[in-house]
């Protein structure tokens, strides 16, 4: 299985909030 973008997609919008 490999990791796209697309699963990375809501942690990265989480941690983008979070640096907020």
């Amino acid at each position: 299985h490999i990791t796209s973008d697309n699963d990375f997609s809501p942690i990265i919008r989480e941690t983008r909030v979070m640096k907020k």
